[in-house]
Parts: C-alpha cells; sequence; structure tokens
C-alpha cells in the first residue's frame, strides 16, 4: 500500500494543465421571433431601438462581433443582420 504522500498518488490526481483544456463552445443563437426591414446602411441608433438595448452597448456588442461601424456610425446589412441574429430578430433588405 502506497503512503499519501508518495509519487503514485501524485500521478493518480494529475490533471492537464487548464490551457489544454478545450474551449466551450459558442452558445448557439435564439431561434428567430421577429423580422425587420434594414436598409443597406443602419445607424447604431436604431439596433438600440430594434433590440431595446442603449446605443453604447450596441456599439461594444458589434465590435465583439467584429462588425465596425463606418464613418458616420452606420453600419452595413450584413453587419446590421449578424447583430440582430443574436437576440432572435431576423433582417430582411428594404428596397
Amino acid at each position: 500500500m502506497s503512503s499519501p504522500g508518495s509519487e503514485e498518488n501524485k500521478r493518480k490526481n494529475w490533471l492537464p494543465p487548464i490551457w489544454r483544456a478545450k474551449p466551450a463552445p459558442p452558445p448557439a443563437d435564439p431561434p428567430i421571433t421577429k423580422y425587420v426591414s434594414l436598409p443597406e446602411r443602419v445607424s447604431a441608433a436604431h439596433l438600440a431601438e430594434i433590440t431595446g438595448r442603449e446605443v453604447s452597448v450596441v456599439i461594444q456588442e458589434l465590435y465583439r462581433l467584429g462588425v465596425f461601424l463606418g464613418v458616420h456610425r452606420g453600419v452595413d446589412f450584413e453587419g446590421a443582420a449578424k447583430f440582430l441574429r443574436k437576440y432572435g430578430i431576423g433582417a430582411t433588405k428594404s428596397e
């Protein structure tokens, strides 16, 4: 029988370093419950109004998604649709 501080016990309780663990998969997007029609360029204020969030929160979340605002704080349709999808909102292009 081995003692509590023996090499054998140390090997049994060994765990791999945390940085080698597989990352958790990102959460799935919620189901689409609403659709909106958007133009080619959308302001951050309009996205805030649609989602019920503050403009500063919308801008932060857009940056996290890799969607950057244009010169006049506008977002292209694809970026806006990607952002709205995270809130369960589908987007169609208006003409």
